[in-house]
């Protein structure tokens, strides 16, 4: 993995294979029965199918197991500034924690967020 990525198991490994088969299995059944959701499931056929796989791929992964596959905050971030047009701003807290920057330093008013 490019990102510092937790240490897992190698059983850990081989089981992220049959998680992503249940997760994908999970997002063709929830298609397949969007159309009979009723009133009381999601309000979208794409947010039904995309909750279905969600759900399931969170119930059946661990979280070091969903860090190991998914790439970190920061390469995250910088792959969306590029993609919008704009220069990554991040910054190193005095504890280590790296902050992210969307819009101007200067703004009245910030919005922090915390994952």
């Amino acid at each position: 993995m490019a990102h510092d990525a937790p240490q897992i198991t190698l059983l850990e490994k081989v089981d992220i294979v049959p998680a992503l088969l249940q997760t994908f299995a999970s997002a063709i059944y929830g298609a397949l029965s969007a159309p009979f959701r009723g009133d009381t499931g999601a309000p979208t056929y794409y947010q039904h199918v995309a909750y279905s796989a969600l759900r399931t791929m969170l119930a059946r992964t661990s979280i070091a197991q969903s860090q190991y596959i998914n790439p970190s905050t920061t390469e995250t971030y910088e792959a969306f500034a590029k993609q919008k047009g704009f220069p990554p701003e991040s910054i190193t807290l005095e504890d280590g924690t790296k902050a992210h920057w969307l819009g101007k330093k200067t703004a009245d008013k910030v919005i922090i967020n915390f994952h």
